[in-house]
């Protein structure tokens, strides 16, 4: 209550001032209510918020996952072209081998 408030109370002006007193008691309790709506719906606004993020964090893991996977994926590819290339290598080796055997055979059944 202001000084000039209790002032008009002390001259008897009681109920004028007890009436501007209402109103803005009223007013105030119109500010808290709004203002409580707007607390509720932040809450429920960082609640959806909260639960976004999860699932997206979910997702994320998700693809990390994956991505781990393929790349696993790809060094597999990369080590089995090099045995690739090993094994073509040896074959090629064994096939000159066994040519060079033939050839002593051959010489050995003309002799």
């Amino acid at each position: 209550m202001t000084k000039t408030e209790l002032e008009a109370l002390k001259a008897g002006d009681a109920s004028a001032t007890l009436d501007r007193l209402e109103r803005r008691i009223e007013a105030a309790a119109k500010v808290l209510v709004g203002l409580r709506e707007e607390r509720d719906t932040l809450r429920a606004e960082g609640e959806d918020l909260r639960r976004r993020i999860e699932e997206r964090d979910g997702r994320v893991a998700e693809l990390e996952a994956a991505l781990e996977k393929s790349l696993n994926a790809n060094e597999d590819v990369a080590r089995l072209e090099k045995e690739k290339e090993t094994l073509v290598r040896d074959r090629a080796a064994t096939a000159r081998r066994v040519e060079a055997i033939l050839e002593k055979l051959e010489v050995l059944e003309l002799g």
